[in-house]
């Protein structure tokens, strides 16, 4: 029943999303809608696969992730809160954290909580809250860096740190992130796309090199498209880089605003959906960067929907719809078992 349940909300917000109605009941059906899908998020499980995770939340390894062992003792142990409370706590963190991050394009105090309520709705915060929540909070926090047009050491470096202590993957989104920013912000955009998968190249050498001889099996070039119970990491990116082309095409036609936030967040959209191209064929190395880029898509599908301009509107519409379909989702939402009822 909940995937089905997501499928609705989605299906519901299209239309809503498109046709524009007066504002205060606009805003009312948004609210709905948006508590709706923090119900779902009380419905679901904490995962939908790996039983030990329960773990992090009764006794959180104490290691490089200080942050989240910190925290996590004092809501556990100071406030008393069960595993449940903690992780839904955890979720509610991320979703403000992304919300921040694009408070730049949605200027009004009621629509960033109209983003705060909605982006529980989008594909980052459901799959970024499951069973990597910790990595889902570092990428929330390095998203505060996504719109600063200057790269500013100190604070680049600040965030970076905090966001290591929650994950230690935070290093490796902090270089993504630098380089998508120089390509954005530095680079002609008839040259962008060369820079771009370049970029990817790079870093799926760089993982080459990293992970050879560790016994460590990252890359895999058989194409199986699903892997017990998980989707073939192929599979997703192509039903990304086919929603990004749509919604892509419709929120810059007749594009006339070409240096405003929104039009360089859809520049960095297009630089990392093309740079982890290279990258679909290290299976669990993509399942981990795919966040990034589902991150800066999910902020793109907020801020489209509160848009005042029809065709950003509609840009918002296709991605929700992808949202709505999206496989990895309903299977998450079905307890793991939709791939295996359905394929």
């Amino acid at each position: 029943m909940i995937p089905i349940y997501w499928f609705a909300i989605h299906l519901i917000l299209i239309p809503i999303s498109i046709v524009r109605i007066r504002s205060n009941i606009y805003s009312a059906i948004l609210y709905s809608i948006g508590i709706s899908c923090i119900y779902l998020y009380f419905l679901k499980d904490i995962t939908y696969d790996l039983n030990w995770y329960y773990n992090y939340f009764i006794s959180p390894h104490d290691g490089y992730e200080y942050l989240f062992f910190q925290i996590t003792n004092i809501m556990r142990n100071e406030l008393k809160l069960n595993e449940y409370f903690i992780h839904f706590a955890f979720t509610i963190f991320t979703a403000f954290f992304f919300t921040y991050s694009f408070r730049k394009i949605v200027s009004t105090h009621q629509n960033r909580i109209l983003a705060f309520v909605l982006s529980f709705s989008t594909l980052f915060v459901l799959l970024s809250t499951q069973n990597v929540i910790r990595q889902g909070i570092s990428l929330s926090l390095i998203s505060i860096l996504l719109l600063d047009k200057e790269i500013r050491p100190i604070k680049f470096t600040t965030v970076g740190l905090i966001a290591t202590l929650f994950h230690w993957s935070a290093p490796l989104f902090c270089a993504l992130l630098l380089a998508s920013k120089l390509i954005a912000f530095k680079v002609p955009r008839r040259y962008q796309i060369p820079f771009s998968l370049l970029c990817g190249i790079t870093m799926s050498l760089l993982l080459s090199l990293a992970y050879s001889g560790t016994g460590v099996e990252v890359v895999y070039l058989e194409i199986s498209r699903f892997e017990e119970g998980r989707q073939d990491s192929t599979v997703k990116y192509i039903y990304y880089f086919t929603f990004w082309v749509i919604s892509h095409f419709l929120a810059t036609r007749n594009n006339t605003e070409d240096n405003d936030n929104y039009s360089r967040l859809l520049d960095i959209r297009k630089i990392v959906i093309i740079s982890i191209l290279p990258l679909a064929f290290y299976p669990e190395a993509f399942s981990r960067i795919a966040y990034f880029y589902l991150l800066v898509d999910s902020m793109v599908c907020i801020t489209s929907i509160l848009s005042d301009k029809i065709k950003r509107r509609q840009a918002g519409a296709v991605i929700l719809f992808s949202y709505g379909i999206a496989i990895n989702a309903l299977n998450i939402l079905s307890g793991g078992q939709f791939i295996f009822d359905t394929f």
